[in-house]
């Protein structure tokens, strides 16, 4: 669970922080096409770009992933856009879903296309 600061309060003695769950931003949805390879798009910068490359990597479809590098700015795109409408990166467009988040792509990686050592 991350933790993000909902609301500063000072107090005489000391400061104070209440904290609030973040909401999450990752989900899995249905896609308009059919993408029967795995289809990354990433940002090379990016940390959590980082961890979905290394898990797809690590996968046992790596040699047929696809790997879209959306440059600086490429998130914003109509193309990028129109797959995941949050705008964030890394995403995985696989079969039928769009999946929006590092973790679920390490999650569904590892359930549907285990590595050799997992």
């Amino acid at each position: 669970a991350v933790l993000v600061p909902a609301v500063l309060r000072r107090s005489p003695s000391r400061c104070s922080v209440t904290m609030a769950k973040a909401l999450p931003t990752g989900t899995v949805r249905k896609s308009d096409a059919y993408q029967p390879v795995p289809k990354l798009w990433y940002i090379p910068f990016s940390m959590n770009s980082a961890k979905a490359g290394m898990c797809l990597r690590l996968s046992s479809v790596n040699k047929a992933a696809e790997r879209v590098d959306l440059g600086p700015v490429g998130q914003y795109s109509f193309e990028a856009a129109r797959l995941n409408p949050n705008m964030t990166v890394p995403f995985l467009e696989v079969e039928d879903k769009v999946i929006t988040d590092s973790r679920l792509i390490a999650d569904h990686l590892f359930q549907v296309s285990p590595g050799v050592g997992d």
